[in-house]
């Protein structure tokens, strides 16, 4: 999970309330949320922070202990609330509006509130670990972006031929140009709605949460841009945002912008970068290998389908992407546990990439960590959900089990799980998960807190592989290898 923007140590005392309420007023609408979504949240913090002071340490003669911490990207703010204190179950104390009308009766009611106050909000019981409150409130800017072009897509000049380009690092005043390129070359069709919003992408600039370039014509007008996004957790980014205005094909573009998001990547503190390639068709994957990006997985579902701007028709079903990774930098040290399942086929990809990690020996009966800790995310827009494993204890596959049958009743198409390669158990967590329906999906270098992992995903709507399409070898092989775990009935 991305390290915290701030985070507050409190005590359950009453006297701390009103801090805490006052510093996520502020700290909410510095993120970015409208004035009366900051006081939503407000509210919704207090509801809890309330709570837990005066009900979470009842006999405690010293005051008890919890932490907040807050957490922002461009399109949603995030409030985690951990306490320590004795054991409750929500569904024990339903709100029943009835008995809170007819007899004054409001069990339950707090936690209707923050519900009712937020966009996401979930509960978590970690037994002796705590528990732990989720808060999650999307920032909504206008839903009309200021993007009525001087040019339509459809209108695009198209006598530049002899057009040069000046390639330059984005900054917060390209925003809008940037807002207004994607538009003209996709329409309203492409899937990362923040690039809809110049604010969002300035803030983005702004947070340092993208490495980016972008190349205009002489007459400084916007022909390309491409960037490289901070994963959350990790020293690797994704070349997540690629576009080049339709007029400005096949004019040589894409490579200068590639060559020198490329170099500013190796500048940074990154250790790789990874693009996640379309399976509609194999331009970007032919693009990829050509710059020395090597594949290591396939997503299956990974979003819905879309209709690219002047480029494809309809797409029937989810978009699966194949995942190609590019290393920075050669420093490998990691203990990696190969499962015996997928052993053959991790070799080859890790061997694609030169390096020569410690590979052990699976061990029969590893030893476990003293709880199990696995975080959740779930894009409701991408109708995706990925699983981390953070440390694995003795009730971890129990764990996983409560949190996939959770995600099922979610309205998602794909669920992924991610399994650190360092961790001895990983290797015994593959055959109970294969059991569950979940298969193969990739090598994941770097993916989490600079760790390898092990990818695998379990799909919940209907889809034909036989539509995706791959370019390189070592892709083939992993939708082979997926086609066949599939019809040996994983799925």
């Amino acid at each position: 999970m991305k390290q915290p923007d701030a985070t507050l140590n409190l005590t359950s005392d009453v006297n701390v309330i009103g801090s805490a309420v006052d510093f996520t007023y502020k700290w909410c609408v510095n993120a970015g949320l409208a004035e009366d979504d900051a006081v939503r949240v407000t509210q919704a913090l207090d509801e809890i922070v309330t709570d837990i002071v005066l009900f979470a340490y009842p006999e405690q003669k010293e005051p008890g202990h919890f932490e907040v911490h807050f957490r922002s990207d461009s399109s949603s703010v995030q409030i985690t609330v951990h306490e320590y204190g004795e054991p409750f179950d929500p569904d024990r104390h339903h709100y029943d509006s009835n008995k809170a009308i007819e007899e004054g009766e409001f069990e339950g009611a707090g936690f209707e509130l923050v519900k009712y106050l937020t966009d996401e909000f979930t509960f978590e019981n970690r037994g002796a670990e705590g528990k732990i409150f989720h808060l999650i409130k999307y920032i909504i800017t206008d839903r009309e972006p200021d993007l009525l072009p001087e040019e339509s897509p459809d209108t695009e000049k198209t006598e530049l031929d002899h057009e040069e380009f000046i390639v330059a690092p984005i900054d917060a005043h390209d925003a809008e140009d940037i807002a207004k390129l994607v538009y003209r070359s996709y329409g309203y069709s492409y899937p990362n709605e923040d690039l809809y919003f110049p604010k969002r992408i300035a803030m983005a600039v702004i947070r340092k949460k993208k490495i980016g370039v972008i190349a205009r014509t002489n007459e400084d007008r916007p022909a390309g841009y491409f960037a490289i996004l901070e994963t959350s957790d990790s020293d690797v980014g994704e070349v997540g945002e690629a576009v080049v205005a339709p007029a400005f094909r096949r004019k040589g573009l894409f490579k200068k912008m590639m060559e020198m998001l490329i170099e500013s990547a190796k500048e940074s503190k990154l250790q790789g970068i990874f693009g996640k390639a379309i399976g509609i068709h194999d331009i970007s994957q032919k693009v990829n290998q050509q710059y020395g990006f090597k594949t290591t997985g396939i997503l299956l579902a990974d979003f819905p389908a879309v209709h690219l701007y002047e480029l494809l028709d309809p797409y029937p079903q989810p978009v699966s992407e194949i995942v190609d990774f590019l290393i920075l930098k050669k420093d490998h040290n990691q203990k990696i546990y190969l499962p015996n399942q997928y052993r053959d086929l991790l070799s080859d990809i890790y061997a694609q990439f030169d390096v020569k990690p410690d590979f052990k020996e699976p061990e029969s009966d590893p030893a476990r960590a003293p709880f199990s800790d696995i975080d959740m995310k779930v894009d409701y827009n991408q109708k995706n959900s990925l699983l981390i494993l953070r440390s694995a204890g003795r009730n971890v596959l129990n764990t996983i089990e409560q949190k996939f049958a959770y995600l099922k009743t979610r309205k998602i198409n794909i669920i992924y799980i991610d399994l650190p390669l360092e961790d001895p158990v990983t290797p015994t967590l593959v055959e109970p998960l294969r059991k569950m329906g979940f298969v193969f999906s990739g090598l994941m270098p770097h993916f989490h807190k600079g760790k390898d992992h092990l990818r695998m995903q379990h799909v919940l709507c209907k889809l034909d592989l036989s539509l995706i399409v791959t370019y390189s070898e070592m892709s083939e092989r992993v939708l082979s290898q997926v086609k066949k775990e599939v019809e040996n009935g994983a799925q």
